[in-house]
This record gives structure tokens, C-alpha cells and sequence, in this order.
């Protein structure tokens, strides 16, 4: 009788996990945005949730993310998606990092070891990091609450830009 029991509360806790909807390993679709995706194991390491993030299925994420994620990072499996009171947060198994805001719209862009899309930087931004910082490459890209810009370089480089994409300020990050 309690080997019964202890078959039925396995095959309990199985049923339950098999029923658990795990986001992780989604893959961003290229044509069909709102398409089944696949599912794997969510990713541990650096993407770690915070206290107030709970993980969301990129179907649950606003048109406009769906639609950035899906132009700019196709055929990219998604590590871990997040939402806190504030945000979205994407995580891709490749490393990037992409933000957004409750509406949509991106607001920072984390691409170390690779590059954010030409797509997403402002043709002023790209224009002058390709003339002043030659062989360089956009790695982060934010844009701030008041219109502006912050954009690291590969090269250590940080640099903040206006609306407009001028130039405000330049550092060497330590």
C-alpha cells in the first residue's frame, strides 16, 4: 500500500512538471512572430532573475518587442524572458540583452561579443563612432528617458549623445 502511494504521488509531481509552462530556449521566429515556439530548459548563470522578476513567454511581450526581436535577432534562442513592475528584460543564449519598456519600445541593448543591429542605432550615432572611433563597434546601447543616448564601444569607450545623435560627452571606461 505504501509503495501505491508513493507511485501515485510520483506520477503526480511528473504530471505537474509536465504541465508547467517553461519559458526558456524559445526561439525568436523570423516570419511569424506569434507562432508556437520551442521550448528547452530555462538558462541559469547570468540570467538570474530579480526578486521581482517572473518569468513571461515572448508571446506576452508587447507587438513592438515582438516585432524588434523578431527583425533584429531572428533564429536567436531566448535564454530567459523576464517582467518586473517596470520592464521586460530578453536574455539569448548568444549573450545579448535586450530591454524594453511596459510598452514596447527598447530602452537598452547589451551585445558584448558581437554588436548591436545597424537597424537599432540612430544613422547620427553610427556616423560619427565610425568616424571618430575607426574599428570600433556598438556593444550597449540606451536610450535614456529624456531622448538621449549612452553607447559603449567595444573599445571601452562611453559616449553620450543628444536626441539628435550629437555628441555630449566621451569617457574611457575604467
Amino acid at each position: 500500500m505504501r509503495k501505491a502511494g508513493f507511485l501515485v504521488a510520483v506520477l503526480a509531481c511528473c504530471w505537474m512538471a509536465s504541465s508547467c509552462n517553461n519559458h526558456g530556449g524559445q526561439t525568436i521566429p523570423a516570419a511569424q512572430q506569434n507562432q508556437a515556439v520551442e521550448q528547452a530548459q530555462p538558462a541559469t548563470g547570468d540570467a538570474v532573475m530579480g526578486d521581482d522578476d517572473r518569468q513571461v513567454a515572448l508571446d506576452n511581450l508587447p507587438q513592438e518587442a515582438k516585432n524588434l526581436l523578431s527583425s533584429n535577432f531572428a533564429g536567436k534562442k531566448v535564454s530567459v524572458s523576464t517582467a518586473d513592475n517596470d520592464d521586460f528584460t530578453v536574455r539569448l543564449e548568444s549573450g545579448e540583452k535586450i530591454e524594453f519598456e511596459r510598452n514596447g519600445n527598447w530602452k537598452e541593448i547589451e551585445c558584448y561579443g558581437t554588436s548591436v543591429p545597424a537597424a537599432l542605432v540612430p544613422q547620427a550615432i553610427a556616423a560619427d563612432v565610425k568616424a571618430a572611433y575607426k574599428g570600433a563597434v556598438i556593444a550597449k546601447l540606451e536610450r535614456n528617458r529624456n531622448g538621449g543616448y549612452e553607447v559603449s564601444l567595444n573599445n571601452g569607450m562611453e559616449i553620450k549623445y543628444s536626441s539628435s545623435g550629437r555628441r555630449l560627452a566621451a569617457e574611457v571606461d575604467d
